[in-house]
C-alpha cells in the first residue's frame, strides 16, 4: 500500500546529544471509529497513540528532535546522523487503504487533508509522552469531493505514527539527491482487519428535491387544508 507522508523541511536542526532507548512499545488507535453522518459534512479523524507501562518513553527537545524514542546509536539505516543537515522528527502517516479516497489522500468521494494545528504529532517540540500515558489528537479530516459524497458506508483502515529521518543532500535544494527513512511506531489497522478500522455511514443529505413519496404527502396536507377552508365558506350566516 502507498503511503502518504506530510514530510517535514529539512532545516538544519541539532542532532541528538545522548542515545535514546529504542523500546518503544506502542498502540494507536482511532477515538470515533463508528459513526453516521450526512454526505454534505466533513468527517475529523481523532487518533489515541498510548504507551505500554513497559515502554519506553516519547520525548522532544525545543526544536522537535526527539530525546528518546528513537536510538541514535543503534540506528544502522543509509542516512548519516552526523550530519549537520540531517533531521530528525516524529511524523504521522496516511495508508492508502479503504474506500474514502479513490487517490493517496485525494478523492472522490472524499479529500483527505493532514491536521497541522496544535496538538499532533508532526515534528511536535517539547513532546513528553511517558509508559502508560496517552496522547490524542486530531489527525486529519476526510472533506466530499465537490461538497457532497454519495451515501454509503466508508472505511479508512490505517494511520501511522513513525520516526522520520531526513536529510536533503548536499545541495540542500535538488530533491534528486535527498534521502528519507523510517522507522514505524504504531500503526492503527495494518492488516486491514475490520475490527480496527475507521468507518462512517454516510446519509444522503437533507434538503434536497422531496422524494414522490413526501410530495404526495405534501399534496395531501394542502388538499386538507382547502377542503376545510370551503367547509368553513359554506358555513351559513346569519344577521340580526
Amino acid at each position: 500500500m502507498m503511503k502518504n507522508y506530510l514530510m517535514m523541511g529539512a532545516a538544519a536542526a541539532a542532532l541528538i546529544t545522548a542515545p535514546a532507548q529504542a523500546a518503544v512499545i506502542a498502540t494507536l488507535s482511532f477515538t470515533q471509529p463508528t459513526g453516521t453522518v450526512f454526505s454534505n459534512q466533513s468527517i475529523d479523524v481523532y487518533l489515541r497513540l498510548t504507551l505500554d507501562p513497559s515502554s519506553d518513553a516519547l520525548t522532544t527537545d525545543a526544536s522537535g528532535t526527539p530525546t528518546a524514542g528513537f536510538d541514535a546509536a543503534g540506528y544502522t539505516g543509509p542516512i548519516d546522523l552526523n550530519d549537520p543537515n540531517t533531521r530528525i522528527v516524529f511524523n504521522e502517516f496516511f495508508e492508502c487503504s479503504g474506500t474514502f479516497t479513490s487517490g493517496c489522500g485525494n478523492g472522490p468521494p472524499y479529500d483527505f487533508d493532514f491536521n497541522t494545528a496544535q496538538p499532533n504529532f508532526i515534528g511536535p517540540v517539547n513532546f513528553d509522552l511517558q509508559p502508560g500515558d496517552s496522547f490524542e489528537w486530531l489527525f486529519g479530516t476526510f472533506t466530499p469531493t465537490g461538497g457532497n459524497a454519495p451515501a454509503g458506508t466508508y472505511t479508512f483502515y490505517n494511520a501511522g505514527a513513525f520516526v522520520q529521518i531526513y536529510n536533503p543532500g548536499a545541495d540542500l535544494i535538488d530533491p534528486s539527491d535527498d534521502m528519507f527513512d523510517s522507522i514505524t511506531l504504531a500503526q492503527t489497522c495494518p492488516g486491514q482487519d475490520a475490527a480496527c478500522a475507521f468507518t462512517r455511514q454516510v446519509l444522503a443529505a437533507p434538503g434536497g428535491v422531496p422524494e414522490p413519496a413526501a410530495w404526495a404527502m405534501m399534496l395531501a396536507g394542502f388538499g386538507l387544508v382547502g377542503s376545510a377552508m370551503r367547509r368553513r365558506g359554506a358555513m351559513p350566516v346569519t344577521f340580526a
